[in-house]
């Protein structure tokens, strides 16, 4: 039961840094602080697209499901 809920939570923050690196340059147009974060997000989220680099949290995702 511990695993499944490590999962789920692990799942719920990928999904939720996606979706900021998908809508976050909109969060930044409101709030300009937020730019600088997104910027690094994004840079983040087109490096492991780009360039073959493995995602930590799809790794801690795997390493969790197989427990």
């Amino acid at each position: 039961m511990g695993y499944e809920l490590l999962v789920t939570v692990i799942l719920v923050v990928h999904f939720g840094y996606l979706a900021f690196v998908v809508v976050g340059g909109f969060l930044a147009w409101r709030w300009p602080r937020v730019f600088w974060v997104h910027l690094a997000a994004a840079a983040w989220g087109l490096a492991v697209v780009g360039i073959p680099l493995t995602c930590p949290l799809t790794v801690a995702e795997d390493w969790a499901r197989r427990r």
